[in-house]
């Protein structure tokens, strides 16, 4: 519906796991002390099929990619 929620009480803070809600778009922020390539993932498999395991990577921009 387009309005902006906030996290509730015992959401906010630094977590592992997150709840993403049907039609919701969820923001972190995040903050590692570590460059590499890593997976963001749901721990359900079924959803893996709907790109909800996904590469990322930490580190300065590469040529070629979006900053």
């Amino acid at each position: 519906d387009g309005n902006v929620s906030l996290p509730m009480p015992w959401e906010s803070g630094f977590k592992d796991t997150v709840i993403a809600y049907p039609g919701q778009v969820t923001c972190l922020r995040v903050k590692f002390d570590k460059p590499g390539q890593f997976v963001w993932h749901c721990h359900i498999v079924e959803p893996e099929d709907n790109e909800m395991m996904r590469p990322y990577r930490i580190g300065p921009v590469q040529p070629g990619q979006p900053e």
